[in-house]
């Protein structure tokens, strides 16, 4: 089940993206700045226990970057990461159908799976101005620029 998370999910959420941040695959969130976006946040529950999440930021009503996404080590390669990636992109069309929906990824494979394409950085300007600027992989970003095509 694919849900909207809510407070009482921090605590899990944080630990699904922990590995993934330990390994420099997902940015680090804190406890705040998860409680500060809970509404962009997404769980996957599985056998009762929180399998998935992913979140989205909006950078303009035009353009929205999905992120966050991890799925418990003991839950890979189900579908959740998939299934979490399609309910973002059908809730984030039902408002807008025209918005541009990208994610930067080190999976390139997973999100073509997911109807993504590849693009130069250099498309998403908001992304670059917002977060790419202030990275300390700026210079040797080894992330895949990907945008929704579907």
């Amino acid at each position: 089940m694919i849900r909207r998370a809510n407070i009482s999910d921090i605590e899990d959420i944080l630990s699904i993206l922990e590995p993934y941040t330990k390994e420099g695959i997902v940015l680090k969130r804190t406890h705040e700045e998860i409680a500060d976006s809970i509404e962009h946040f997404y769980v996957s529950e599985t056998e009762g226990k929180l399998s998935g999440v992913a979140a989205y930021f909006t950078y303009s009503p035009l353009l929205v970057e999905i992120r966050s996404l991890a799925v418990r080590k003991s839950f890979f390669a189900k579908g959740i990461g998939k299934r979490l990636v399609k309910k973002i992109i059908h809730d984030i069309r039902e408002i807008n159908p025209k918005v541009k929906i990208f994610a930067l990824t080190l999976s390139p494979e997973f999100f073509a799976k997911c109807g993504f394409k590849k693009v130069e950085k250099e498309t998403l300007p908001e992304k670059i101005w917002k977060d790419c600027v202030n990275c300390i992989k700026q210079n040797e970003c080894d992330e895949i620029p990907m945008v929704y095509a579907e």
